[in-house]
């Protein structure tokens, strides 16, 4: 029996221009995880459009973004490497389009900040942006790809400099140690290889950080916290939905909040085929004996590790770009498959990641860009748990004619 490939995901984070493309590019060429006709077609494009050859090309799906010089929404790519698959997911960095990047990177294991090292680049507001993003939404595997280090002529002090500015901006953002790569993502330099041009450094290259990220058992933390099922439906009496944390097993006494009721499980299907347990990233057909009964957007726990609906949450909320909300504004919130209203009735705190050092206290409203510690209340009780609990019930979207903000429950 052949052994099923790893998956991880991993997110490219970064201020457009600064080479997220051309990295995930060159990582497909180096790795063979494309093919020659892929590669063929990439040049004749460029050949076409009057340009030298780009990795960028081998990834961008449309000819619209690419001649445009940017990617225009979130692209996957699949880099295979050693047994594994890699999904690198490269995420714009315009900010008119923080909104994919918050879809991109809540879905990711690990993430990938790509910074310019090329002097009329280096740290744009968009790479503070992405790393208090890339906080808020708990990634904590994460390298710093210091990229065109060629363009600096390899100056180790110059990357010293580079690093030294991050690593003051990380300290806000609960980051302690982190680690940097000097790279050249057109030229290779410590891609899949060391680099003979920068003999200076002596660590990892980025294909062995994504290795170390897959060395780590992601499948097996979310396994091991309390079981949580969203519903998504009901069809004829069995519970349709998505296993997000956990394992449920034949015979185990259920707890379904809101509607506080309790159930044993009598059946689960998962593939068209009866299980005796079912766990995190399976989708589950489950019936149920007893009193319980379900609706979608309902939450499915052990009954031993129950957690009751709340009307209330603390969180932390981040203000899309071009959006004010106040205390007092009235707005529906998501999360997973459950909905409900909901009110801001207090806002402890507010600061901009990007131009303040200090939060600002006593304010009644966050603007685009603004990130804030706030008392919501619901209309109706709904499931939420502290995200470093279990990020699963732990992160909402809020929304008012569209989204207007992401948050996470402190």
């Amino acid at each position: 029996m052949i052994a099923m490939a790893k998956e991880i995901k991993i997110s490219l984070l970064g201020h457009k221009d600064h080479g997220k493309s051309t990295l995930i590019g060159r990582l497909l060429y180096e790795t063979h995880s494309i093919t020659e006709d892929r590669i063929n077609e990439a040049k004749a494009t460029c050949k076409a459009l009057g340009k030298e050859f780009e990795y960028a090309f081998l990834l961008d799906s449309f000819e619209e973004e690419r001649e445009g010089g940017f990617t225009l929404d979130t692209t996957r790519a699949q880099v295979h490497h050693n047994n594994v698959i890699y999904e690198l997911i490269d995420v714009p960095g315009h900010k008119e389009l923080v909104k994919n990047m918050l879809t991109g990177a809540s879905l990711a294991h690990a993430a990938i900040l790509i910074v310019s090292a090329q002097p009329n680049e280096r740290l744009r507001d968009e790479t503070k942006l992405h790393l208090y993003l890339a906080s808020l939404l708990g990634i904590k595997n994460l390298v710093v790809a210091i990229n065109k280090i060629d363009t600096i002529h390899y100056n180790e002090e110059e990357f010293s400099k580079i690093k030294k500015e991050i690593t003051e901006i990380l300290e806000s953002f609960d980051y302690d140690e982190l680690s940097f790569v000097p790279v050249s993502a057109m030229k290779g330099d410590n891609i899949v290889s060391q680099s003979d041009a920068v003999p200076w450094y002596k660590g990892k290259t980025i294909i062995e950080f994504m290795e170390e990220f897959a060395n780590f058992d992601y499948e097996k933390e979310i396994r091991e916290l309390p079981a949580r099922m969203f519903v998504q439906d009901v069809y004829d009496g069995m519970l349709v939905g998505r296993i997000e944390t956990g394992v449920f097993r034949i015979g185990e006494e259920i707890a379904i909040e809101p509607v506080n009721t309790t159930a044993v499980i009598q059946e689960m299907i998962v593939r068209h085929k009866n299980v005796e347990e079912a766990h995190a990233g399976q989708n589950v057909g489950m019936k149920l004996i007893g009193n319980g009964t379900a609706k979608r957007g309902d939450v499915c726990m052990p009954a031993k590790s129950k957690v009751d609906a709340v009307k209330t949450i603390n969180a932390k909320i981040f203000c899309l770009p071009g959006n004010e909300m106040k205390v007092g504004d009235k707005l529906s919130i998501i999360c997973a498959s459950q909905e409900g209203k909901s009110k801001i009735v207090s806002i402890e705190e507010k600061i901009n990641p990007i131009t303040d050092k200090e939060p600002k206290k006593d304010v009644n409203e966050i603007s685009g860009w603004e990130a804030a510690k706030v008392r919501i209340e619901l209309s109706e009780p709904l499931v939420f748990e502290s995200f470093s609990k279990i990020p699963h019930t732990g992160r909402f979207v809020l929304l008012k004619d569209g989204v207007m903000g992401v948050g996470v429950v402190l």
